[in-house]
């Protein structure tokens, strides 16, 4: 019984909490919430550091880079072929050579045989040419044929005065003004056609005209070429000849000072075989190689006993003692640097610096980088051709200017500064980068310029400057 009375009162009370519950939990649903508390949005403000604007005489930097290649620098090749010799110092990477030192010798016997032969041929030239100039037999032989005739003319100067009297004087006058040394007269004209017959029949006239051809064969050159020429002089040529010497080098030939010289100088083209022979002598001279200047071998590609051809690149040669390092700058800079400046040099590989001097600048623009080659000479003991360089130039100073961080300028090279609590574009003048620096003009004195970039930074935004 009492169990019963027991689960009864246990869900009577069940249902009274149930029901209790559900009363509470609408009480609370309908209750209002309180409103929040409604507050005005303020712009944010961001807070930014400046830099004060002081203009001044500003000394700056031009920082460089390059490879070093010697000042001094030949290629060398082969003029002539042959057998190269060994010599004293192996033509071999690293070696030194002085000034004239010997470097290389070609085998040159079988050129200077061909060059003997030549000379040879000249000195038989010169023997034949001296025949054909010497009329000194031809002289004689033509006072011995005038001789002749006036010994004639005199066997018959009595036939004549008894049979030609009327014409003898004539005759008689030109026996007496006949000179042996002096051109042959012409012969009296006979006044009948019996006395020329006599002249004829007595070997008169045709003596005559023997020696009128050998006279023309004497003087028909003396007129030759350019003018009337001296007497001929055969002993110059014979001392040119007894002093050749196939195994010496040829002397110039004697000039010609008559016009027959001058002929037979020409027909027996001996100044042609002397200029091949003087050409011959100075290719001889390229068998042995001296060195033009003192310095190092950096490439030798031939070896003692080779066959060298014309043409073949036998090494590289420089002077060690002078460097040019050659750097691309871009066009903004190129007007630092002038010939003469000093630029200091150094290697990230070896210790030490080295004072340099532009040479020169080139006036080539690289199209695609827009930069300008400088070339800047430097020497040192421990520089070697192919190393590569770093180093700076001091600039002139540049007037009323201000040096910034480059990160503040924008791509239209402007920079943000502060004016009334704001961001201001202000364009500027840029003069040159210097680092991460820029040096530019434009910026009046005590104007606050932004310190640092600001992200999503734009004209017009509030700022406030933070000391």
């Amino acid at each position: 019984m009492s169990n019963k009375i027991l689960r009864k009162a246990s869900i009577i009370l069940g249902l009274i909490l149930l029901v209790a519950g559900i009363a509470i939990s609408n009480k609370i649903a309908n209750r209002k919430a309180p409103q929040k508390q409604q507050t005005a949005a303020k712009p944010g403000i961001n807070y930014v550091q400046a830099i004060t604007a002081k203009n001044d005489a500003i000394q700056s930097q031009v920082g460089i880079n390059g490879m070093l290649t010697a000042k001094k620098k030949i290629e060398m090749y082969a003029d002539v072929s042959g057998t190269l010799k060994p010599t004293q110092k192996d033509f071999r990477e690293g070696v030194y050579y002085d000034e004239g030192e010997i470097m290389m010798v070609i085998d040159d016997e079988e050129a200077r045989f061909n060059l003997e032969a030549q000379k040879s041929q000249l000195k038989a030239s010169v023997t034949a040419f001296i025949d054909d100039i010497n009329d000194t037999q031809q002289r004689l032989n033509l006072q011995a044929q005038k001789s002749r005739l006036k010994g004639l003319i005199l066997s018959v100067l009595y036939d004549l005065e008894s049979d030609f009297s009327d014409n003898y004087l004539t005759w008689k006058n030109y026996i007496d003004a006949f000179d042996l040394n002096g051109n042959i007269r012409p012969l009296p004209k006979a006044r009948t056609d019996r006395e020329q017959f006599f002249v004829d029949a007595r070997g008169i006239t045709d003596q005559y005209l023997n020696i009128k051809s050998l006279e023309e064969s004497l003087t028909k050159y003396d007129n030759y070429n350019t003018g009337n020429y001296g007497v001929t002089d055969i002993g110059k040529w014979k001392n040119y000849v007894n002093a050749f010497d196939v195994k010496k080098s040829v002397d110039a030939l004697p000039t010609p000072t008559s016009g027959r010289e001058q002929f037979f100088y020409a027909s027996r083209n001996l100044e042609n075989q002397y200029l091949n022979i003087k050409s011959r002598e100075k290719n001889l001279s390229k068998y042995v190689i001296f060195a033009p200047f003192n310095g190092v071998v950096t490439q030798s590609a031939i070896n003692p006993g080779a066959l060298v051809r014309v043409g073949q690149k036998l090494g590289e040669f420089i002077s060690p003692y002078t460097y040019e390092l050659t750097a691309t700058v871009p066009l903004e800079e190129v007007g630092f640097f002038r010939p003469g400046n000093t630029v200091k040099l150094t290697s990230d590989a070896v210790a030490g610096e080295w004072s340099g001097k532009v040479a020169r600048v080139g006036k080539s623009i690289d199209a695609t980088t827009q930069t300008q080659k400088i070339f800047i000479r430097v020497s040192g003991a421990d520089l070697n051709e192919g190393m590569f360089l770093n180093g700076f130039v001091a600039t002139e100073k540049i007037e009323n200017a201000i040096s910034i961080p480059r990160k503040l300028l924008n791509d239209n090279r402007e920079l943000y500064i502060i004016e009334n609590d704001k961001l201001a574009l202000k364009p500027i003048q840029l003069v040159k980068f210097d680092g991460n620096n820029a040096i530019v003009k434009g910026i009046p004195n005590d104007t606050k310029v932004l310190a640092a970039p600001i992200l999503g930074a734009y004209e017009g935004m509030p700022v406030q400057m933070i000391e």
